[in-house]
């Protein structure tokens, strides 16, 4: 299969043998070596990399991922967040540490981001794992807790409770 890409009256197509050269690239530069986390890691560094032209790269990531560059990028760094996030490795990191150790400039960005590619910001996400976390926990146990408006407590918490 040949993809072909007009730019400024100039015309250039990917073959097939180019499209698997730029894959094992992508793979061995942004998965394995993890050249995401970096925050300057841009276009015309991966072409460095890769020995492929600018115009090389942006035809495969629009044709063939069907991303820009910049969202092929932010999608690994937002995935390696939520890797972070299930390891339990944020706990002392602000949402700018967090950021910055997935590899954004900065906090705006990330939150961006963030809630682009998974649907809602960093902090709701993990308010919504800690309710599923503390649901799936009560399950397993048995009890439930609810508030008790009566008396401004919380009822369920302990089982032999007098209500």
């Amino acid at each position: 299969m040949e993809v072909s890409i007009t730019l400024k009256n100039s015309r250039f197509s990917l073959d097939e043998q180019q499209k698997n050269k730029i894959e094992s690239a992508l793979q061995a530069i942004i998965e394995e070596n993890k050249a995401f986390i970096c925050p300057k890691y841009n276009l015309s560094r991966l072409s460095y990399e890769t020995n492929f032209s600018t115009n090389q790269l942006s035809a495969f990531f629009n044709q063939i991922i069907g991303l820009h560059y910049n969202d092929y990028i932010n999608k690994y760094r937002i995935d390696y967040c939520i890797l972070l996030f299930e390891n339990q490795e944020t706990h002392n990191l602000t949402l700018e540490g967090l950021s910055k150790k997935c590899g954004f400039h900065n906090r705006n960005t990330f939150i961006s981001a963030f809630k682009k590619f998974v649907g809602v910001n960093p902090s709701e996400y993990l308010r919504n794992k800690k309710n599923e976390f503390l649901a799936v926990t009560s399950d397993k146990t048995g009890t439930s807790i609810s508030r008790n408006p009566g008396t401004g407590g919380f009822t369920g918490l302990f089982p032999n409770e007098n209500n």
